[in-house]
């Protein structure tokens, strides 16, 4: 269990919200790469903050919030300037590709788990590494990419889809959502590594080793849901399809 003990400032919870969106807008403006670097730099001090003040529970909330509005704005720009968008996000074509083939024949990463088992596990060792040598600061980098190109995905999704009722529900799968809980929960247990040994102190391991049980369990939820759902969302998607999705240029 994630304790969410004490109250979180208001103006914590507005600087995520309000940050966030401003990122995604600047960072597509200014470039690729600089998008995710700046999506992460915003929200690292409050998730510095927080991790040296062992504030745990509250800190993966903040991150949570974080994510969502990673993804809300990505996908509300997708949906206004698609090919400006998808020119702006690294591996946004390329994944939209890549899951619209999985749609409209079934063959792909996200339906075989021989694949896509090896591709989370090499995506948690590296977000677990940044997380460590970075105090989350690389790890939030990293969460921003995938973040970015998954929501990309999602806003074309609402493009070419008859229901958009489908793609609230299904367009992230619960997987998904349950592997972003994951890398959060790993990140913030993880920065009650680094942070005490920087303030050379010791670290908590009971906490550490409470909050890795936490995200391993959920990315074992995740690989377990995808297995056994993917096929089934597949299905109901490629039923929504009205039309292919056009490439951006």
């Amino acid at each position: 269990m994630i304790p969410v003990t004490r109250h979180l400032s208001p103006v914590t919870w507005a600087y995520v919200l309000v940050s966030a969106p401003l990122g995604v807008m600047a960072g597509l403006a200014l470039g690729k790469l600089v998008l995710p670097v700046l999506n992460a730099a915003l929200v690292f001090p409050v998730f510095a903050l927080y991790a040296a003040r062992q504030r745990h529970g509250q800190n993966v909330a903040l991150m949570l919030l974080w994510a969502f509005m990673l993804a809300v704005s990505v996908t509300t720009v997708t949906l206004l300037a698609p090919d400006w968008a998808g020119l702006r996000i690294i591996r946004g074509e390329t994944y939209k590709a890549e899951m619209f083939r999985w749609i409209e024949t079934g063959v792909g990463p996200e339906g075989d788990p021989r694949q896509f088992i090896p591709q989370h596990a090499k995506h948690y060792a590296l977000f677990l590494v940044l997380s460590l040598v970075s105090g989350g600061a690389l790890a939030l980098a990293m969460g921003a990419v995938l973040m970015n190109y998954m929501s990309f995905y999602v806003g074309c999704l609402f493009l070419v889809t008859e229901s958009d009722w489908i793609v609230l529900l299904m367009g992230w799968p619960v997987w998904s959502v349950v592997r972003v809980v994951g890398f959060v929960v790993a990140a913030v247990a993880l920065s009650e590594v680094f942070y005490p040994l920087v303030r050379r102190s010791r670290p908590s391991w009971p906490t550490v080793g409470r909050y890795m049980a936490v995200s391993l369990g959920l990315i074992m939820a995740d690989i377990l849901l995808k297995s056994a759902l993917a096929p089934v969302w597949q299905r109901v998607l490629q039923a929504a399809l009205t039309s292919p999705p056009a490439a951006a240029g």
